[in-house]
């Protein structure tokens, strides 16, 4: 089969999911390639220096929606490929174009995150899909109860990892010296990668005993650098830029301790790397998506959303607590063998199989002589709102979604 990805290679974990499938998929015959469009991808690959062999940019001179959109249905037509992977998580142009692709190419529509946007969204493109696969059950749930949904159109498919590489780390965690703190990942505010320099200083005030290393590159990352210089934390944090994916075990083979403060997520793959290499996570409490992966005091330790002092209070029992931090780590180490790449794998060959063999009806592909951005792609009212009352506004709906029953 060949099947085409409708994203850009961006550094994410979005991005990261994409190369994880193409290597299982091509043990069953099947070439996984991405496509995006528009000039302004075409400037950030330029930028990250991102790897565009297995893939490519149309419309790469132009942010007009109508060109790009036109590209992409010329390009798909030309590739005829046997089904389409559509991210939600991914440009909102490109996702609205998927309404205009012909309704004789089986779409699949994978949902990565449960922000507001995100869902919206998906909602836009759901009746022109085969089916959606959700990563986590806080997303099958809201999209079954909030977004309408089928059931029978709908696939629970949490992203795996190839835990042979990690097996092969022997994890070194520390007894004596300064806590090995690490935070991984894309650095964007809505990681709450800003609150790191808070936790942080909360636990300076209790010793100077640790060291923080942050790994990845984003958006935010200046205004991180600046805020942790501000705190007076910069010699005890060492920025490494963007760690490439055949080095993420070692680096968390050689940290006791991965901080993930984010606000929202869909399933975060940072987090479940850093459990296959021991690392003990301390994670904001997400209904359905931390909770559903870390059992808090028994392979990881969680804390409500924003609470800077609970998570300065857990480091610094696991700096106080060797011993609880290596049972921690042997635990977290064995949790994640579910999460496991080949039967992620395995799952989508089934689907993208039934969906070629035993296709859906869908809602038939619009004119694009009548082309218009879908309204729930369009920016919402709360896009205007101040940063600040946007993130109290996240809190009080992570805080009021308190529980989501799992499977």
């Amino acid at each position: 089969m060949r099947i085409i990805s409708l994203l850009a290679p961006i550094r994410c974990g979005v991005y990261q999911v994409h190369r994880n499938l193409s290597r299982g998929l091509l043990q069953h015959g099947c070439k996984l390639t991405w496509l995006c469009s528009g000039s302004t991808h075409a400037r950030l690959i330029a930028a990250e220096k991102a790897e565009i062999s297995d893939g490519e940019v149309v419309a790469a001179h132009t942010e007009n929606l109508i060109d790009r959109t036109r590209a992409l249905a010329e390009r798909i037509s030309e590739i005829s490929p046997d089904a389409l992977l559509c991210h939600s998580a991914g440009d909102r142009e490109d996702l609205n174009a998927i309404r205009y692709m012909p309704d004789t190419i089986p779409k699949i529509l994978i949902i990565h995150s449960t922000s507001l946007g995100t869902y919206r969204g998906a909602r836009a493109v759901r009746d022109y899909v085969n089916a959606t696969v959700a990563i986590s059950p806080r997303i099958e749930q809201d999209l079954l109860f909030a977004y309408g949904f089928q059931r029978d159109k709908l696939l629970l498919i949490p992203n795996g990892i190839d835990n042979a590489t990690f097996s092969r780390c022997t994890p070194t965690r520390s007894t004596t010296g300064p806590l090995r703190i690490l935070s991984h990942g894309r650095i964007a505010k809505d990681k709450g990668i800003f609150w790191i320099p808070q936790i942080l200083s909360r636990l300076t005030r209790q010793t100077d005993d640790w060291r923080c290393t942050i790994s990845g590159d984003g958006p935010d990352l200046p205004e991180l650098r600046r805020r942790c210089a501000d705190a007076g934390l910069s010699r005890h944090i060492e920025f490494t830029g963007w760690t490439a994916s055949e080095d993420v075990p070692e680096l968390m083979n050689q940290h006791d301790v991965f901080l993930l403060p984010t606000k929202y997520e869909g399933y975060p793959m940072a987090l479940i790397e850093a459990m296959a290499g021991g690392c003990v996570p301390i994670a904001s409490r997400l209904p359905g998506i931390t909770d559903w992966i870390i059992q808090d005091g028994g392979n990881g330790l969680l804390f409500p959303v924003g609470s800077v002092r609970q998570a300065a209070k857990h480091l610094l029992a696991l700096l106080s607590d060797r011993r609880r931090l290596v049972a921690l780590s042997q635990l977290a180490r064995e949790s994640v063998g579910r999460y496991n790449q080949d039967w992620m794998t395995e799952q989508y060959y089934q689907l993208l199989s039934d969906a070629r063999l035993l296709p859906r009806q869908t809602r038939p592909a619009k004119q694009l002589d009548d082309y218009e951005l879908a309204p729930g792609l369009r920016p919402a009212w709360w896009y205007g709102l101040p940063d600040s009352m946007k993130v109290r506004l996240r809190l009080m709906r992570e805080h009021v979604r308190t529980s989501v029953k799992v499977p």
